[in-house]
């Protein structure tokens, strides 16, 4: 009895749990898939792409974003130096997104922020990143107000910014 019925527990919460999900697919036109992905509430959600055909750089510049709940997406791509790509994205609502993008030939970087949905993009901080031994590797913020930004290292001397 106590067998048939941890079963028939197991089963259901197994239906249950794949009950909450749903595919989506997201048009950003090319064959990949959502690289970092960023939930702000249960309608709004922002990531970046990679691109699963190119394999010697697969970062982007590209960006998805819902505010629907995943119902439509919309896609875009930031306007940065050709060599520089996403390599992590916070967002803190539906219009406001931040960006770390790395030089994918070498060291430096930036921070780039969007405030009306992706529409347009612009670099903050012209001063970070400028070491020849790091790149811009992650952004983070607690709130609207307050977040951080990081550099990872590479080569000679390890420096992180």
């Amino acid at each position: 009895m106590k067998r048939k019925l941890l079963t028939a527990l197991i089963a259901l919460t197994a239906i249950a749990a794949k009950a909450q999900w749903i595919g989506q697919n997201v048009p950003f036109g090319y064959e990949g898939y959502i690289n970092d992905i960023r939930i702000t509430d249960a309608n709004t959600v922002w990531g970046n792409t990679w691109d699963a055909v190119l394999h010697s750089v697969p970062y982007t510049k590209d960006w998805v974003r819902t505010t629907d709940g995943g119902n439509t997406w919309t896609a875009g791509t930031i306007n940065a130096p050709s060599q520089w790509v996403i390599s992590n994205i916070w967002p803190i609502d539906g219009d406001t997104c931040y960006v770390a993008m790395f030089d994918s030939t070498g060291a430096g970087g930036a921070e780039y922020k969007t405030t009306d949905g992706g529409a347009t993009w612009a670099q903050v901080g012209a001063n970070m990143f400028q070491a020849n031994s790091s790149f811009a590797d992650v952004t983070y913020f607690w709130n609207a107000q307050n977040g951080m930004a990081m550099g990872d290292p590479i080569g000679s001397p390890l420096k992180y910014e």
